[in-house]
């Protein structure tokens, strides 16, 4: 039986099942090939996985600010007057994308960020902890016929082990998780949640 285990291991391997994902093979299989590969090229150092139809970040921002906080409410509240994730790495790459594209990317408030986060597959943090999704602004791409090509909405999960920790996941996606966005908020949700627009 273990010779049998070992040959099937030996197998996998020179079969190619453990070989490790390329970028250019990653960007092939994107259903927005050129987002991923800025994203990519933008060499972000908090990249947790790059999947065919949406990117995930995640940071741990008690550690940035040093310290873990004693309540929820703190933890938001230190996050809010410490961090501005409207104009950090992740924001900037995603608008200079959709520059390049020549594509419109408009800024909403945070009412419209948890709008989005209830209409895209969230992750597995976000699914089995309390979090939050009302702290950031949200960013959408628009291509020149004002369809919804990207989003970039964000959601902080929390683990309290000793005191609330704060960990911020950043989604961009595209693809079929554009279209259920653009076919399930409403227009008057993002007109009345717009701040700014980005050409």
């Amino acid at each position: 039986m273990k010779n049998i285990l070992l040959v099937f291991i030996i197998m996998l391997v020179f079969t190619g099942c453990f070989s490790q994902i390329t970028p250019e093979q990653r960007i092939a299989s994107s259903s927005y090939p050129e987002l991923t590969r800025h994203i990519l090229d933008a060499n972000l150092s908090n990249i947790s996985r790059i999947e065919d139809e949406r990117i995930v970040f995640e940071e741990y921002m008690s550690g940035k600010f040093g310290s873990v906080s004693h309540t929820l409410n703190e933890a938001r509240n230190e996050y809010l007057r410490r961090y501005d994730s409207s104009r950090d790495a992740i924001a900037n790459a995603f608008i200079a994308n959709a520059k390049t594209q020549k594509h419109i990317v408009r800024m909403y408030k945070a009412n419209v960020n948890a709008a989005l986060t209830h209409n895209l597959p969230l992750t597995w943090e976000l699914k089995n902890h309390e979090y939050s999704n009302n702290l950031d602004n949200a960013f959408i791409e628009f291509d020149e016929n004002d369809r919804i090509i990207a989003v970039l909405a964000r959601a902080h999960w929390h683990g309290t082990t000793i005191g609330v920790n704060d960990y911020l996941v950043s989604i961009i996606a595209f693809g079929s998780n554009a279209r259920y966005v653009e076919s399930h908020i409403s227009n008057n949700t993002l007109q009345n949640g717009f701040i700014a627009e980005f050409r």
